[in-house]
């Protein structure tokens, strides 16, 4: 899964920088706010991913 979204990720890039060397301003913009949103729900998901496991190795220790 995480392979695949990886992929996705890299072929986005490349997309958005071959747009970028082909149409240089507007797009350029475009491709940094789109890049820069990425980063942002990755980071959130990142976040609640190791909020959501910290609970769990709690809850298995006994830990209240």
């Amino acid at each position: 899964m995480l392979l695949i979204l990886s992929i996705l990720a890299m072929s986005g890039m490349m997309f958005i920088v071959g747009i970028a060397v082909l149409a240089p301003e507007l797009v350029k913009t475009l491709g940094m706010v789109v890049l820069g949103l990425g980063g942002f729900l990755l980071s959130i998901i990142a976040v609640v991913v190791l909020l959501y496991n910290f609970n769990q190795i709690l809850r298995e220790t006994g830990f209240r």
